[in-house]
């Protein structure tokens, strides 16, 4: 989940990357996951999906956004959870490549941001990318106001994000 509800003010970067994924080798060359979207007032936010060459997007020389087609956010309340699937990714089948899920803010007001839930990333033959609550909390324990770099045990890195407590 990402937002910038109750957050420092805008602009607000934030990336989830994926770990490396051999494209090449790949048996099916497709992602997938599932997206849905709280509004909470928000005008001026984006959710986007890139290809890196890179973990970090920032030192990536291939950052290629793709098109998926995500749910409009509801005028209250959260969306149905949407199955973004078949995102070919064929043209990327000379290496390794991460998918940067990316959370943008432009606006110039705090608090009034929308939140995002991604689920159940797959690619290649139908496997889920490691994505376990037991995966993410290796990458350490709530940090309070700091916004950080944090790596998961099998590879997923949040970058410019806060850490917290929650349930399942």
């Amino acid at each position: 989940q990402v937002s910038g509800y109750n957050g420092q003010k805008p602009p607000q970067d934030t990336w989830l990357i994926t770990p490396a994924l051999d494209i090449k080798n790949a048996k099916s060359k497709t992602l997938s996951f599932d997206v849905n979207v709280n509004p909470y007032k928000a005008t001026d936010d984006k959710f986007e999906v890139y290809v890196l060459d890179l973990a970090d997007p920032n030192q990536a020389s291939v950052k290629v956004k793709l098109n998926p087609t995500l749910p409009s956010p509801p005028a209250s309340t959260w969306s149905e959870w949407t199955t973004v699937d078949d995102i070919d990714l064929s043209a990327f089948d000379d290496g390794i490549y991460f998918i940067g899920f990316h959370y943008y803010v432009e606006g110039n007001t705090a608090n009034s941001y929308m939140t995002w839930r991604l689920d159940n990333v797959s690619f290649g033959f139908g496997d889920v990318i490691p994505s376990t609550r037991a995966d993410f909390e290796t990458m350490g324990s709530p940090q309070g106001s700091k916004y950080d770099t944090f790596t998961s045990a099998k590879g997923w890195t949040a970058t410019n994000s806060l850490l917290f407590q929650g349930g399942a």
